[in-house]
């Protein structure tokens, strides 16, 4: 059976909603297919619909439920996807007790390591903790560009 969600979650100014089945993925392509929805528009185990979609669906046989019943139908079917990526990592692990200025120290490093990603220097601010000095060689550049342009 097709079941949908009434559309409730905001997103880029309209309300959307959830489109599963919960006896095969092969009905729930075909009926997206036949409301007009794209392939390339499946989550995995379902398809987000916005208010005109929903009212499609419904037109063209879905069931309305709310969320909570949609979620336990699509987890009963045993077709609900979960990651099993944890949605975090962890950046720093440690063996050792650090005092509160290490800790600030090391996650600095890490953030800034993260936003300098492909920085030839990433690897001095990793083994220093501290912020990175200007590479010399292209501040000279930059000075002479700059006198010659005055």
């Amino acid at each position: 059976m097709i079941l949908t969600d009434t559309p409730g979650w905001p997103w880029r100014g309209k309300l959307w909603g959830h489109l599963i089945s919960d006896s095969s993925f092969a009905e729930l392509h075909e009926f997206a297919q036949r409301i007009g929805k794209r392939r390339i528009g499946f989550q995995g185990d379902h398809y987000d619909i916005d208010a005109e979609e929903h009212a499609l669906a419904v037109r063209e046989g879905a069931q309305c439920v709310d969320s909570r019943e949609l979620v336990r139908r699509l987890r009963d079917s045993g077709l609900r996807k979960r990651s099993k990526k944890e949605p975090w990592s962890i950046a720093y692990q440690s063996e050792n007790v650090h005092p509160f200025a290490k800790v600030n120290q090391i996650a600095a490093g890490v953030i800034t390591r993260g936003e300098a990603e492909g920085n030839e220097r990433a690897d001095q601010l990793a083994n220093t903790g501290r912020e990175l000095q200007p590479d010399t060689e292209k501040a000279q550049r930059s000075a002479r560009i700059r006198a010659a342009d005055q």
